[in-house]
């Protein structure tokens, strides 16, 4: 069994240790997503929906873990959330976080955000054919790498200028990512890291950008 994909403590372990050493900082528990809130609701700010009933920090420090669940996979972001990585591992079969998004005039609107640390985005599917989309503004709090290593993730892009992924990490991994058009996507990514062997689609009306100076695909 491939180590990467196995669900449980056993993982966020794993990946806590790496990231901690890689930023000489001491790790934040694994916050892991259950959506079993009795509220009705699929709000990230309901303690029912996390295990143990324990919200995660929303100040940049917590690693977050969306597994296989028995509750909600939809994940809605009443309030902008900071934390330090994203992780989606095991065998779930679909996830999508989205945000409160408000009119703000003609054809124009904004969206509450999720902000990453150095800890950034892994996505790691048992199912080879499982996707999952992020629909709402990413805000790139440092440096990072997102590794897409099964699946298709899709990134819907943002409601006020876009998804960004500059600094040293860049793309990593061979799943699948599609870049969609219909909120203005935007992916910045850093071509001097290597790794990314997966297929990417570029929707229309979406914008990619190949490193600091890379033209716009």
């Amino acid at each position: 069994m491939n180590f990467l994909k196995r669900t449980g403590l056993c993982f966020a372990a794993l990946v806590l240790g790496l990231a901690g050493a890689a930023n000489g900082q001491t790790s934040t528990a694994p916050s892991f997503w259950t959506g079993l809130s009795t509220n009705g609701n699929q709000a990230w700010n309901d303690p029912l929906n996390w295990q143990g009933q324990v919200l995660p920090p929303n100040n940049g420090s917590a690693y977050i873990f969306f597994q296989n669940v028995a509750g909600s996979t939809s994940v809605y972001l009443p309030v902008s959330e900071s934390v330090n990585g994203v992780f989606f591992n095991g065998s779930f079969s679909y996830y999508n976080l989205f945000g409160n998004v408000a009119e703000t005039g003609p054809n124009s609107y904004t969206s509450t955000a999720l902000t990453l640390g150095s800890g950034g985005l892994s996505f790691f599917p048992s199912d080879g054919s499982t996707n999952s989309q992020l629909s709402l503004p990413v805000v790139v709090g440092a440096d990072q790498t997102w590794t897409v290593g099964n699946g298709t993730l899709q990134l819907q892009g943002s409601y006020n200028g876009g998804t960004n992924l500059p600094g040293t990490g860049g793309l990593r991994g061979s799943g699948n990512v599609t870049l969609a058009g219909m909120n203005g996507g935007r992916l910045e990514i850093d071509t001097a890291s290597p790794g990314y062997s997966g297929n990417f689609t570029v929707m229309a009306g979406a914008t990619l950008r190949l490193g600091d100076n890379g033209a716009l695909v």
